[in-house]
């Protein structure tokens, strides 16, 4: 049973009603709300109200919470947490300790700031130590407009910022310059994503990103023993193979702001 909490409490039809400072407790679990009614039939608690959900560390804040003590199944609206450097928020997440579902999620990668990148997406679903699906979605920087980028699965605990790249520069045409490139893979041998650039002399480009494999991984094992054959662009080129497995193309980009 979990041990409940509170400045006062009283019982209505609806449940054990604890208010001011409430405060659940079980296996690891903290819920502390303005308000938690528990009922004690179907093993649940509502909590409504400033509502602090925390476990293992992680720790969220939204305006409610549903927890089953029984199933430790949890269903969370409107909520924001995370541990750095992710941040997630979001509609309404769903799920257990080791696997859960987040609706209308945004994840942030590093603190807030005007260029943070954000990925958007409409459903994301996660499993504990194992992998991370993404909808497709949108990959912005700040309050920038995003731009969208293809569903994809990463296997956990491997980085989504693997797959990001972040550069800076400064050109006479362009001015100061902050590039970021998110192209996760979407198939065998296939990334895809967004590339999104903001120059101070000609506002915000974006546009879409692809880097695939020309080889595959039978072709390669044979390739590597036998000499590397010349460029077929020019007679003079002397770059091997290995130089053009792996390609990428990006299309023209789009101009947000002038």
């Amino acid at each position: 049973m979990p041990q409940l909490t509170a400045k006062e409490s009283r019982i209505t039809p609806e449940g054990v009603v604890f208010s001011g400072d409430a405060r659940l407790t079980q296996d690891g679990v903290i819920l502390t709300a303005d308000e938690i009614i528990y009922r004690t039939k179907e093993q649940l608690a509502a909590a409504r109200g400033h509502v602090v959900f925390t476990h293992e560390g992680a720790r969220l804040l939204a305006e409610e919470v549903y927890f089953n003590v029984e199933k430790k199944e949890f269903d969370v609206r409107h909520f924001r947490g995370g541990q750095f450097p992710y941040y997630v928020s979001g509609d309404r997440a769903t799920g257990t300790a080791q696997a859960a579902t987040l609706f209308g999620a945004q994840v942030q990668y590093g603190e807030t700031e005007p260029l943070v990148p954000i990925l958007s997406a409409p459903k994301i679903a996660w499993e504990r130590d194992t992998s991370v699906t993404v909808d497709k979605g949108k990959l912005a920087l700040g309050d920038t407009l995003g731009i969208p980028v293809p569903g994809f699965s990463l296997a956990l605990p491997e980085p989504a910022i693997r797959y990001t790249d972040v550069g800076v520069g400064y050109s006479s045409t362009l001015g100061a310059e902050l590039n970021v490139t998110f192209a996760p893979p979407v198939g065998k041998g296939i990334r895809a994503g967004a590339d999104l650039g903001l120059f101070s002399k000609r506002g915000v480009l974006i546009g879409p990103v692809a880097t695939y494999d020309t080889f595959p991984a039978e072709k390669k094992k044979k390739d590597s023993k036998t000499p590397p054959p010349r460029c077929r662009c020019c007679g003079a080129c002397q770059q091997s193979a290995r130089s053009f497995r792996t390609r990428s193309f990006r299309r023209p980009a789009h101009r947000l702001h002038p």
